[in-house]
């Protein structure tokens, strides 16, 4: 009668029932059933069968109907820094077109700049392999068809036994804002409070060394509006929103050296390595994620909960305001990734 979209496999699950009906599930209903008019949509009075209509979704859709599709980074061989300065400024062009104030329109085009900033870990840059073309570099965004393949997706060209099934790079760009704010600014009002300040405690003893490439611009920047730039960042595929939680293949996962089980496909004290932009400059430094984030109660690394953050954006900005942003970044990240427009400036080896 009826089945249900499995994101996680990419399949039809034909064995669904009413558990499986949960908000933001598509469900395809048996036309033999009725309850659909053709150009009203859902009319449970509605007995006839309609026309079957054959549809497959466009390119720049279907990396979303699955965990592990990445058919948005299919594209000429475009590296981090150049797709993430497309993206930010439409970002900042589609905000200022529909009138956002100063500070939000500034906010999207950073997280624009950022959002892709994950796809430099290791086993998403071990998904693309096309020996001999591949250019010699870690940080690349975009990559043609042919270098792509299930074979390889999500491995490590490093270590061939590290596979992290439903890596997600939005969560580890979220999360390398905060690697960013503790390794240079580690007093930054976007990582308070902590346990140790509201003891009156000094639990560390380090010496900030200031901002570097793209974090000058969120160096000021209070909590709120930190806040709201990790949330952006992380959701801009719809994967990733108000909690952190482990998927069912991060279950699968094999700890070998006790650092805990991945949340989608990210582990404790992985690495990103540095970001070059324009003229060689460090756009982001070297950096060291932690999970802190996922867990409840304020950490002495990162402060609040990634929970406690995104309710505390729900109860400000309310579930409308947020979607229209994550609408807004996530228009100009598939505009860029349809277009391309920039296909010559392609990395060199």
């Amino acid at each position: 009668m009826a089945w249900v979209w499995d994101w996680i496999d990419g399949s039809w699950k034909r064995d669904s029932s009413r558990r499986d009906l949960l908000p933001g599930r598509i469900v395809l209903v048996d036309p033999a059933f009725g309850g659909y008019a053709t150009g009203s949509g859902w009319d449970p009075e509605r007995k006839p069968a309609p026309p079957l209509v054959t549809w497959a979704p466009p390119p720049q859709d279907r990396s979303d109907y699955s965990q592990d599709r990445e058919d948005l980074s299919e594209a000429a061989w475009t590296p981090i820094a150049t797709h993430g300065a497309e993206v930010g400024a439409l970002a900042r062009s589609l905000a200022g077109q529909v009138g956002l104030d100063q500070d939000l329109v500034d906010l999207l085009e950073t997280a624009g700049l950022w959002h892709d900033v994950g796809k430099s870990h290791r086993c998403f840059q071990g998904s693309i392999r096309l020996p001999g073309v591949r250019p010699v570099r870690q940080d690349l965004a975009k990559a043609p068809h042919a270098a792509w393949s299930r074979k390889y997706l999500y491995r490590s060209d490093s270590d061939p036994e590290e596979y992290r099934p439903g890596f997600r790079h939005e969560l580890a760009s979220a999360l390398a804002l905060f690697a960013a704010l503790q390794a240079g600014q580690p007093t930054h009002a976007g990582l308070s409070p902590r346990p140790s300040e509201l003891l009156g405690v000094v639990a560390h003893q380090q010496t900030e060394r200031g901002p570097i490439g793209l974090e000058h611009r969120f160096s000021d920047w209070d909590a709120p509006r930190f806040n709201l730039l990790a949330y952006l960042v992380a959701s801009h595929h719809g994967k990733v929103r108000l909690r952190l939680q482990a998927s069912p293949k991060d279950q699968d996962y094999r700890d070998m050296d006790g650092l805990g089980l991945p949340i989608q496909g990210v582990r404790e004290a992985d690495g990103l390595p540095t970001i070059q932009g324009p003229g060689d400059t460090v756009l982001v430094p070297e950096l060291r994620l932690t999970l802190e984030p996922a867990h409840l109660g304020l950490s002495d690394a990162t402060g609040p909960s990634w929970t406690e953050r995104t309710i505390s954006l729900l109860q400000t900005h309310g579930p409308g305001a947020l979607a229209y942003l994550e609408a807004l970044l996530r228009a100009a990240d598939v505009r860029v990734s349809a277009s391309m427009t920039t296909p010559a400036q392609e990395p060199k080896p």
